[in-house]
């Protein structure tokens, strides 16, 4: 028979609510002044739990940006219409899940580059390039299938799809919505079109 540890037994989402509530706390604050304490309140924890896990409050950090991931799928067997569609519901449901507001989160880590270029890096290499090139295959290939018509700089397209969403988010102050990045879409697509 084994033996049971003494103490209560450990959350095992526990981890998971610390990173999201460090988000939150990094949004609210900054990271300068992103306070361990108000993190284990939120998580209903004390310090020395969060301690125990993480020995400094920079590793908590770095472990809740590290922890941001999205992934973008693209299929050769898919349509366009397909592949469209799965990257708006990738980055509604990024948008939709993220624990506060995204765009404020990124805008605090670009702010930081020169302190911590790793952390806006992480994100720039795991989210942001990656939701590009995406968006970038699927343009190219609606171009190559005559579907679209040839674009000058395809770097201005991607940058009206995604700026239009931060645009609306921003003055809006609103979470957008998966209808609303559809019709960012949708309306990027009637301009694309031959």
């Amino acid at each position: 028979m084994e033996k049971r540890k003494r103490g209560r037994p450990t959350d095992p989402h526990l981890n998971d609510k610390v990173l999201k509530s460090t988000i939150i706390e990094i949004t609210k604050k900054g990271l300068k002044s992103c306070n361990i304490e108000a993190i284990a309140k939120r998580c209903h924890i004390t310090k020395p739990t969060i301690y125990r896990r993480w020995s400094t409050k920079k590793d908590l950090i770095h472990d809740a940006v590290f922890s941001i991931q999205e992934t973008h799928y693209y299929s050769e067997d898919k349509s366009l219409e397909e592949n469209l569609a799965i990257w708006v519901n990738t980055l509604a449901t990024h948008i939709e899940e993220f624990p506060s507001s995204v765009i404020s989160f990124y805008n605090i880590l670009s702010a930081a580059e020169k302190q911590n270029p790793e952390l806006i890096g992480h994100i720039r290499s795991n989210v942001l390039v990656p939701r590009r090139k995406t968006l970038e295959t699927i343009i190219l290939r609606g171009i190559d299938e005559g579907t679209f018509r040839s674009v000058q700089n395809i770097e201005v397209v991607i940058s009206m799809a995604i700026g239009a969403l931060y645009s609306h988010h921003v003055t809006t102050e609103e979470i957008s919505s998966k209808e609303m990045l559809e019709l960012i879409i949708s309306t990027l697509l009637e301009l694309l079109k031959k």
